[in-house]
C-alpha cells in the first residue's frame, strides 16, 4: 500500500536533522481518528488563548478590594509584591521615639531611635494586623530597621500587650489600685 495512501489529509511537520537536512513527518488517518486531541480542535484553540492570554494583576484593583480600602489605609504606604497574596494596604506609620536607643545625627538635630506603629491588612489575611518596628542606628553606624524587630500582632494580641503595658506602667508607678486591700 503506498504511503499516501495512509496519510491522506494528515498534517505534515517539518523538521530538521543535526546536518541541516529536512525531515518530513506526517500523522497517519488512524493515528488522528484514534487521538482525541488532534480531533478537537476546540480545545487546542482554548489552550493557545489562554497561552496568549494577559495574566497580569492590576495592584491598585487587587488593593481596593481589600476591606473596600480600609479607611486608615493610605496610597502612600500601600504593600506590593510579586507574590499577589503579599500585597496591601498600609495606615501611615505613627514614630514613637526611644530615648534609650542610639539615634542618628540629621540636618536639625538628633533623629531619635524609634517605634513605628502600622496597621495594615495583606490580600492573605482576614483581618488587619498592627506591626511594630524598631528603628536604630546599629554597631556599623547605620541608621535602619533593627533585624528581628519587627513584629505583626493580630488584633486581640495588640489589645494584650497594649493592656500589659498600661499594667506596667501604673506598676511601676505604684499607681495601681490593690485589690486585696479593697
Amino acid at each position: 500500500m503506498p504511503s499516501s495512501a495512509l496519510t491522506k489529509n494528515a498534517p505534515e511537520s517539518a523538521a530538521t536533522d543535526v546536518e541541516g537536512n529536512e525531515i518530513r513527518t506526517t500523522t497517519p488517518m488512524k493515528e488522528q481518528e484514534s487521538n482525541p486531541m488532534l480531533q478537537n480542535a476546540t480545545d487546542l484553540d482554548q489552550w493557545k488563548s489562554r497561552a496568549e492570554a494577559d495574566t497580569s494583576i492590576d495592584t491598585s484593583t487587587l488593593l481596593d478590594g481589600i476591606a473596600a480600602r480600609a479607611p486608615w489605609a493610605d496610597r502612600d504606604f500601600d504593600i506590593t509584591s510579586r507574590i499577589p497574596e503579599l500585597c496591601g494596604v498600609a495606615s501611615a506609620p505613627v514614630s514613637i521615639p526611644l530615648g534609650k536607643h542610639v539615634g542618628i545625627r540629621g540636618s536639625n538635630g538628633i533623629d531619635p531611635a524609634h517605634v513605628d506603629v502600622q496597621v495594615l491588612e495583606r490580600v492573605i489575611h482576614s483581618e488587619p494586623i498592627v506591626a511594630l518596628d524598631r528603628w536604630e542606628t546599629d554597631a556599623k553606624g547605620k541608621f535602619g530597621k533593627i533585624v528581628g524587630s519587627h513584629y505583626n500582632l493580630t488584633l486581640d494580641e495588640a489589645v494584650q500587650l497594649a493592656h500589659t503595658l498600661l499594667l506596667a506602667v501604673d506598676v511601676a508607678r505604684c499607681t495601681s489600685v490593690d485589690s486585696s486591700t479593697s
